[in-house]
C-alpha cells in the first residue's frame, strides 16, 4: 500500500520538476507565474473555484436578497397567526342562542 502512494507521490514530483525545469530553460519571461495553488484552482477538475472580490460581493447580495424575501414571508404568515388569535366580536345573530332553535 505504501509502495503505492510511493509511486504517485514521486510521479507528481517528476511531472512538476519537468515542468519546472521546461520553463526555466525556455526563459519566456512573458508567462505569468502562477503559484500551485492558482494552478490548482483553474483547472477544470478541482471542485473549488477562486472568486473575484467582485463575483464574491455579488454573491453574497443575492444571499442577502433571498433572505431578506424569507424574512418578508415569516412576517407575513406571523401577522397572519395574530390575526387568527385575535378574539373575534359575536355577532348580533349569535346572542340568540346560535342557529340551533329552541324546543
Amino acid at each position: 500500500m505504501f509502495s503505492i502512494f510511493g509511486l504517485v507521490g514521486q510521479t507528481i514530483y517528476n511531472f512538476a520538476d519537468a515542468r519546472h525545469s521546461e520553463m526555466q530553460q525556455s526563459g519566456s519571461k512573458t508567462l505569468q507565474k502562477k503559484s500551485m495553488w492558482e494552478n490548482l484552482l483553474s483547472s477544470g477538475w478541482s471542485p473549488v473555484k477562486a472568486l473575484s472580490d467582485r463575483e464574491f460581493e455579488r454573491m453574497l447580495e443575492e444571499k442577502l436578497l433571498r433572505l431578506d424575501a424569507e424574512i418578508a414571508l415569516i412576517d407575513e404568515d406571523i401577522a397572519k397567526l395574530k390575526e387568527n388569535m385575535r378574539p373575534r366580536p359575536m355577532d348580533e345573530s349569535d346572542e340568540g342562542g346560535g342557529s340551533i332553535p329552541k324546543r
